[in-house]
């Protein structure tokens, strides 16, 4: 989960000029909406099913981003208007850029902690 989110906020963060673009064409498309929600929402349920973990930070962090992104599903297929005006309200590249600081620390620790520091096995 940690290179993933390094890669998606680091794109995110360098392409943040363009982004209102894919926003305003993503929420023109219901069904692409629904669809994300529900995949959104699935991967969520995933994270949330096969990771009970809450004892150091790496465990927390997977947990709670478990959650975060069922609930942004939710909030997807729910009230996608809603969900459209606050990537609206946020539509500077700073605040783009800001916003997305946040996903890139947590990926460089998970990544860190998950790859990193724990070493490679060995194959003996």
């Amino acid at each position: 989960m940690g290179p993933c989110l390094v890669i998606e906020a680091s794109l995110i963060i360098i392409r943040a000029p363009t982004m209102d673009r894919y926003a305003t064409s993503f929420f023109s498309e219901p069904a692409l909406v629904w669809v994300t929600g529900s995949a959104m929402l699935f991967g969520g349920v995933a994270i949330i099913a096969f990771h009970q973990y809450w004892r150091g930070l790496a465990a927390i962090l997977i947990s709670l981003l478990g959650w975060f992104i069922a609930l942004r599903g939710v909030a997807l297929l729910a009230v996608p208007d809603w969900y459209a005006e606050a990537a609206n309200m946020a539509g500077s590249t700073q605040s783009v850029r800001l916003i997305f600081v946040l996903p890139l620390a947590i990926g460089l620790w998970l990544t860190y902690t998950g790859w990193i520091a724990r070493g490679v096995p060995s194959r003996d």
